[in-house]
């Protein structure tokens, strides 16, 4: 499982060069040893430094992300448009 999840996780990083990955759901009650395959898999697959280009990290929000999220980008939408410097006609 953690060597298809690196794969995915290697075409990700190559074609988004991220700063950070944040891993959540099922795969955070794996615990570190699940990443430190993950991490053995994306050297394995030819990605060798992304350790120092990378940060793999779990999620810390818990079941609660999903409305923590939604909140969000409520907030954030509520701010963009009270915030517009646009003219209004």
């Amino acid at each position: 499982m953690a060597r298809w999840f690196a794969v995915g996780l290697g075409n990700i990083i190559l074609t988004n060069d991220p700063e950070l990955i944040v891993i959540q759901g099922q795969y955070v009650k794996a615990g570190e040893c699940f990443l430190k395959h993950v991490r053995e898999g994306l050297r394995r697959i030819g990605l060798p430094d992304v350790e120092k280009t990378v940060r793999i990290e779990f999620s810390a929000l818990g079941e609660e992300r999903g409305v923590i999220g939604g909140a969000a980008v409520v907030i954030s939408d509520f701010f963009a448009k009270r915030l517009s410097f646009k003219e209004k006609e």
